[in-house]
């Protein structure tokens, strides 16, 4: 079994280090695997692939290509 940090999952998926934290809160990446020290916190990497990989295969359409929430505007508001 391989084990991946939470700085590692966000440099590979290019996002923010907060956001692997809240995914993993939500339930949009798996909960920790094992906390190993105050500092470090590991994740089974096969785990996070298939989530990132379910991500990917099943668009949500309020989200943007990246999957992140975006608000649009319409024509006159700031």
């Amino acid at each position: 079994m391989k084990y991946i940090r939470a700085k590692d999952i966000a440099q590979k998926y290019s996002i923010g280090l907060s956001t692997v934290w809240k995914y993993s809160g939500n339930g949009t990446l798996p909960l920790p695997y094992a906390k190993l020290s105050r500092k470090c916190t590991v994740w089974n990497a096969d785990e996070v692939e298939q989530a990132i990989q379910k991500l990917h295969d099943n668009p949500n359409s309020d989200n943007d290509i990246l999957n992140f929430r975006v608000e649009l505007k319409t024509k006159g508001e700031k």
